[in-house]
């Protein structure tokens, strides 16, 4: 599906990119789309929308805002049985559960007065609450094997109508038995597609013969009528969301630590009282206020390693399992990503086969001339700046 003329302008920056989200909790995978889902809910004008696959609510509730400030999400529905699946990493596995769903649940109704909009089932089993030809929108994000993300297209496919799209999340992942990608490619013969890169990929799939004229020109990578790539506008305004969010992160760790400090100054108050008053225990005061200042140092100095180490974890050039595999380390996703940057690719390991230290660091000398993380350079600068990750 092509166009040749477009009815109207095309614009990439609409207002609706200015609101700000509302609601962005981890794991953050998704974040990086959030101005997408402003964009396409504004274009498309979807009457009905479906999500397959929503753990914590961050693309669902970005949808969920875009279609209220233009005045409906009646019909937006979310299917999911919040139990993770075999693909789920780590890191995430926190994230699905009851509580994961009650309190998405209660946010839903107490901010739109919307309950009833989740559906704890499988896919399968909701398809019977929806006609055929009655879903605008349909965001597919649940197991993403090519034989499970086959099945949920297929399946629900006859229940696209003659506007319908489809979103498919994870297209960039090739690891973990990922196939997503591969179903995409096949649906480039039939269809206009747009896979967003960033953020683990995103790809935006034309189904129906009636789409709107702005949302074909994004998926045949038309530039706006400011002469914006859609790819690399989404990309840039993706990032902008990506880094509020790890900033508030920090924030929030910021305010821990600072509330451990204010305990640890109650606390040295308070032996300092003790100790004039009781002489005797001067020894066990001092003592104990020395290891305050050991506890207090370690609080400073961990911080800053504890954001890099999520940084890493967030960045899709980490992947734990790889780096256990090879490094032989034994630990949790974070405590392997915080290993690596310390110790681990000074002793030559790997981080994924997605980037090379060696590679980047023969290739840039002020790099290595500074001597710190490769990877961590690379996610804090070294991407945005266009440098490679590998040969």
């Amino acid at each position: 599906m092509e166009i040749n003329r477009l009815k109207c302008d095309l614009f990439y920056s609409i207002p609706e990119l200015t609101y700000e989200p509302e609601r962005l909790v981890p794991p953050s995978p998704w974040l990086g789309h959030v101005p997408f889902a402003f964009w396409i809910i504004a274009n498309l004008k979807p009457r009905r929308v479906v999500e397959l696959g929503t753990q914590s609510g961050n693309s669902f509730c970005a949808f969920m805002q875009a279609g209220h400030a233009l005045g409906s999400t009646q019909n937006y529905h979310a299917v999911d049985h919040w139990l993770g699946d075999g693909q789920t990493w780590e890191y995430e596995a926190k994230d699905y559960g009851d509580s994961i769903y009650r309190e998405l649940d209660q946010y839903l109704t107490e901010r739109y007065n919307a309950p009833g909009r989740l559906i704890r089932s499988s896919f399968d089993d909701a398809l019977s609450q929806f006609e055929d030809g009655s879903i605008d929108l349909l965001h597919i994000d649940g197991l993403h094997t090519y034989e499970a993300v086959k099945h949920d297209f297929t399946t629900w496919f006859p229940k696209l109508s003659s506007r319908g799209v489809c979103l498919f999340h994870d297209t960039q992942e090739r690891e973990n038995d990922f196939g997503v990608y591969k179903l995409v490619n096949e649906l480039r013969d039939r269809f206009a597609v747009l896979d967003f890169e960033h953020s683990h990929g995103l790809a935006v799939v034309a189904v129906g013969d009636e789409v709107p004229d702005a949302v074909v020109a994004l998926c045949n990578r038309k530039r706006d009528s400011l002469g914006f790539d859609p790819i690399d506008f989404f990309a840039h305004t993706g990032r902008s969301v990506v880094q509020s969010f790890s900033l508030r992160q920090f924030v929030a760790i910021q305010a821990q630590k600072d509330a451990l400090e204010d305990r640890i100054r109650q606390l040295d108050a308070e032996l300092k009282a003790a100790h004039s008053k009781h002489d005797q225990m001067g020894f066990l005061s001092h003592q104990f206020r020395d290891e305050i200042i050991a506890h207090t140092r370690a609080v400073r100095s961990f911080a800053p390693d504890l954001v890099n180490a999520r940084a890493l974890l967030n960045s899709g050039f980490f992947n734990p399992t790889y780096y256990r595999n090879a490094s032989g380390f034994v630990g949790s996703d974070l405590e392997a990503a915080l290993h690596y940057t310390n110790t681990g690719e000074k002793e030559g390991h790997k981080p994924s086969d997605r980037f090379d230290p060696t590679y980047y660091l023969d290739n840039n000398p002020d790099v290595k001339a500074d001597g710190g993380c490769a990877l961590l350079h690379f996610v804090l600068n070294g991407r945005a700046e266009g440098r490679r990750p590998s040969s």
